[in-house]
């Protein structure tokens, strides 16, 4: 009898373990995002959480970790398939920004985001929306969790999405362009600078993100850039939107909801007929090449007030889990 309470005892304290170790092995594959196991993107039921961080509503009360989104698995594969890799950290990050992205309504409006700080070339070269790829031109550096810098030289990418002739989310009234520039140049630094743009004939849809003309940022949407909408800003850092939501409606949006904004009734005039470049503008070659760092890439519909705020709290959310926002 006491033979058998002490194997009894044994037994129970060998089950004991088992479960201790398939309870640590659990929390560690969660922390790894192993497929299957655990619950591999935190959600707090209000909010939809980076690591350690916090991002407009994404709703849910947790999901395992091998439920991630259609369109971060499909992403995921693009890359690979590219001869990428894709880290379990990346992933969830990514995962979780297009939940976000999703939760507000805003996925169904972008026609391409490249997420230039990625881990590698791979994934910076594969836009997380529709899979568009790019090509590039001249060198332009890229730095893991950073971005692409040019050289005001020959770096640029071609985007091959030509705006009028597209068919995508992006029209006339309604269009929004977004770039997160890690780079802080001051007034007089690259005036002639853009982001990204395409120039038609007479259309031009650009922006001119730096501190020039006694401190000020440029930015033209479907329109003759005539008198291109201005906004004050210290520098050339940020995440910068630039949105038309009517004929005669534009805005140009600085660092979101906490961050400062300009409007005009500048009228539409038509989408330009050349590819959109980045790190540069198509006026039919390449012209106005930037040397700053971008991060984050994105087009579409027009965003009103209210959708620009919570896209650049996304954005700036994933750009904030890894480490690199600059705002």
């Amino acid at each position: 009898m006491a033979l058998g309470s002490v194997s009894s005892v044994g037994q129970h304290s060998q089950w004991l373990l088992v479960f201790a170790c398939i309870a640590w092995l659990t929390v560690y594959a969660d922390t790894q995002g192993v497929p299957g196991v655990g619950v591999g993107i935190p959600y707090n039921g209000a909010a939809c959480i980076f690591p350690s961080v916090g991002a407009p509503s994404c709703g849910g009360t947790g999901i395992p970790s091998n439920n991630y989104d259609a369109a971060t698995n499909a992403w995921v594969t693009a890359v690979i398939a590219a001869g990428g890799i894709v880290s379990a950290t990346e992933k969830r990050n990514v995962n979780t920004l297009v939940l976000c992205l999703k939760s507000n309504s805003l996925f169904s409006l972008i026609d391409r985001m490249w997420l230039f700080a990625s881990e590698n070339t791979f994934q910076a070269g594969i836009d997380i929306v529709n899979l568009g790829t790019l090509t590039v031109h001249g060198t332009p550096t890229f730095a893991a969790g950073q971005g692409y810098t040019g050289d005001e030289l020959t770096a640029y990418f071609d985007s091959g999405w030509i705006p009028s002739s597209a068919g995508g989310h992006l029209t006339q009234n309604s269009a929004s362009w977004g770039v997160y520039n890690r780079s802080a140049r001051g007034i007089g630094a690259g005036n002639t600078d853009d982001s990204l743009g395409a120039q038609g004939t007479t259309i031009t849809w650009n922006i001119e993100n730096t501190a020039y003309n006694g401190g000020n940022g440029s930015a033209s949407i479907d329109d003759d850039n005539a008198s291109p909408l201005t906004l004050a800003t210290p520098n050339s850092s940020g995440l910068w939107i630039a949105s038309r939501t009517g004929a005669t409606a534009r805005v140009l949006y600085r660092n979101g909801s906490g961050g400062s904004s300009t409007s005009d009734a500048q009228a539409s005039s038509g989408l330009p007929n050349r590819s959109i470049f980045i790190l540069g503008r198509n006026s039919g070659s390449p012209d106005h090449l930037s040397a700053d760092q971008l991060a984050v890439v994105f087009w579409g519909a027009g965003l009103n007030s209210t959708q620009a705020g919570n896209m650049a709290a996304c954005v700036n959310a994933y750009m904030t889990a890894l480490g690199t926002n600059v705002y």
